[in-house]
């Protein structure tokens, strides 16, 4: 039958004839490979988390343990802290960023085998801009313009627009479009009550972004009083 590790221990054996008695005793130690008893479960953070997997595990002793972000070793350093005892082990990474992102391994191994199990960690993105608007845009009454951004970050992004610190609402006057990584605001028929600052916010679960630009709207110049016609009779 298979040998359990309940089968460790000493063994006597006795021989006995009428002449006499005799003995001996040998030792059976009967190793055991380790196992996880409990494995790490992936994270999705945010930028700047403190994040910790951790394995309980099981096996004669002694069990040596090595953690890997993919194919490179981590050890105890500036970044990562690495701890273990006789049945478990802690890998913890002080601030995550994006580069964190990852498949994480953790191998045990004793005199009579190895095990290993893989874990995954996502650093989420924060929401930025990578292309801004004109600082400055001037019109002239009635014209209109369209306002371009691109931003980038991990899904779900949320735009917003201000102008002069008030949120603007779709309208037959704006109009707000979102496909893709392109953000758009449209201005028709400016007037100059339209003149004033506009913010652009974008944000995630992992942080936010603005960018601005001003917008002045100049009316052409109009005449509040004309010259009147006269006639005049030569000196």
């Amino acid at each position: 039958s298979q040998l359990e590790t309940s089968d460790s221990g000493t063994y006597c054996c006795s021989v006995t004839n009428k002449a006499g008695h005799d003995q001996c005793s040998g030792t059976l130690t009967v190793k055991e490979p380790p196992y996880f008893v409990e494995k790490p479960l992936p994270q999705d953070v945010i930028p700047g988390s403190r994040v910790q997997f951790k394995v309980f595990m099981n096996g004669t002793a002694p069990i040596s343990v090595k953690w890997f972000k993919g194919s490179k070793e981590l050890v105890s350093g500036a970044s990562c802290s690495v701890w273990k005892d006789d049945t478990s082990s802690l890998l913890e990474i002080f601030s995550v960023d994006t580069a964190d992102s990852g498949t994480y391994t953790c191998q045990i191994s004793n005199d009579v085998g190895t095990e290993s199990c893989k874990t995954s960690l996502f650093v989420k993105e924060p929401a930025k801009f990578v292309k801004k608007p004109e600082p400055l845009v001037l019109l002239k009454t009635g014209d209109s313009t369209q306002y371009d951004c691109r931003v980038a970050g991990t899904p779900e992004l949320k735009v917003s627009w201000y102008m002069d610190g008030n949120e603007i609402s779709a309208s037959d006057k704006h109009r707000i479009s979102f496909k893709d990584d392109l953000v758009t605001l449209e201005i028709l028929g400016a007037t100059t009550e339209d003149s004033g600052l506009y913010v652009c916010e974008v944000h995630n679960d992992a942080g936010s972004d603005s960018c601005s630009t001003e917008l002045k709207v100049k009316e052409p110049p109009v005449f509040k009083r004309k010259l009147d016609s006269i006639d005049v009779v030569k000196a």
